[in-house]
C-alpha cells in the first residue's frame, strides 16, 4: 500500500514539474531570435566608423561590452557601456538592453525630464516586406512615426531599415548576425559602421 502510494506521489511530482516548465518555457520561451543579439555579461563588440566617399578612411573606433545587469520598473536589462578606442580612449556612456522572445529593446535615460525611455530595436521574427511602425514616445503630439522594415533575411543574418517620419536623414540600415549580434550600421548621411572585433560568452 505504502509502494502503491509513493509511486502515485512520484508520479504526481513528475507531472507538477512537466508542467510547469512548459509553462515557464510558453511564457518566455528561450527563443531562436534572441542569438540575433546575444546579451550577457562581458560580451564585448568592437567597430569601426567610416566616412563614405572620404577614401573610406577609418575615423573612429569605439567597443560597446555588457557591464552589468541591473533591474529598472521591475525588469531586468542589460547595461552596455560605450567606449572610445585610441588616443584619445573615454567612456562615451552607457544604455540598456533587453531581449524578450524575438523582440530587442534599448532604454535610454532622459537627463532633463529624468525619465526612462524604452524603444523597440528590431522584431527578428519579421519577414522580408513587412513594417512595423510605433509612435515616438518622446514626440507623439507630433504623430512622428518609428518604423521598422526588413530587408533581407536567411537562417543567420537579418537587415533591418530604421526610419523616423519627423526626422531628416535619421534612415539606418543594421545587419545583425546570429550569434554575434550587429555587424553593420549604414547610414544614410554617407557614414557607415562596421564590427573589427568581437567577443561572445
Amino acid at each position: 500500500m505504502l509502494d502503491v502510494v509513493k509511486k502515485k506521489l512520484i508520479l504526481f511530482l513528475s507531472l507538477f514539474i512537466y508542467i510547469t516548465l512548459g509553462l515557464i518555457t510558453l511564457i518566455h520561451p528561450q527563443s531562436e531570435y534572441e542569438d540575433f543579439m546575444p546579451l550577457s555579461l562581458g560580451n564585448r563588440w568592437v567597430y569601426g566608423y567610416t566616412q563614405v566617399g572620404e577614401k573610406d578612411e577609418l575615423k573612429d573606433e569605439y567597443a560597446e561590452e555588457v557591464v552589468a545587469i541591473d533591474t529598472i520598473n521591475d525588469i531586468k536589462y542589460f547595461q552596455i557601456k560605450v567606449s572610445k578606442i585610441g588616443k584619445d580612449s573615454r567612456t562615451l556612456y552607457f544604455y540598456h538592453k533587453r531581449t524578450s522572445c524575438d523582440t530587442l529593446f534599448a532604454l535610454y535615460f532622459d537627463d532633463e525630464t529624468g525619465q526612462y525611455t524604452e524603444i523597440i530595436d528590431a522584431i527578428f521574427s519579421m519577414n522580408v516586406g513587412e513594417v512595423f511602425s510605433v509612435k515616438n514616445k518622446d514626440d507623439s503630439s507630433k504623430g512622428c512615426m518609428r518604423k521598422i522594415s526588413v530587408k533581407k533575411k536567411s537562417e543567420s543574418n537579418i537587415e533591418l531599415f530604421l526610419s523616423n517620419t519627423c526626422v531628416i536623414d535619421a534612415e539606418e540600415l543594421i545587419v545583425y548576425k546570429k550569434g554575434i549580434g550587429i555587424v553593420l550600421k549604414s547610414y544614410t548621411w554617407g557614414g557607415q559602421t562596421k564590427l573589427l572585433d568581437y567577443s561572445i560568452n
